[in-house]
């Protein structure tokens, strides 16, 4: 439920300084209980910046690839991602 609803809510985004990837080392398991709302954050700042995730990598400190892989992870995730990307005119995300 949690993550259905981090997929399908949108909100503006929190200011990077109150944002902390919730993994380690550029990983996060989808089993993590911090794992819906990292994802929420995440699909906001995509949402705010035309689809760029280049910006949400950065607020987490994350390189665009690792942000990248976690979000292939899940493929719910990932369509909303795509979803939000095809919406602002950007081409799918690629793994």
């Amino acid at each position: 439920m949690q993550l259905a609803l981090a997929i399908y809510v949108r909100e503006p985004p929190k200011p990077e300084s109150q944002l902390k990837f919730p993994g380690s080392n550029g990983r996060i398991q989808t089993s993590n209980p911090q794992y819906p709302q990292f994802i929420a954050n995440v699909l906001d700042i995509v949402e705010a910046n035309g689809g760029d995730t280049k910006v949400a990598a950065k607020a987490f400190g994350l390189s665009p690839t690792a942000l990248t892989k976690i979000l292939h992870a899940d493929k719910h995730v990932l369509k909303a991602m795509q979803d939000i990307r095809a919406k602002k005119g950007r081409p799918p995300l690629k793994r």
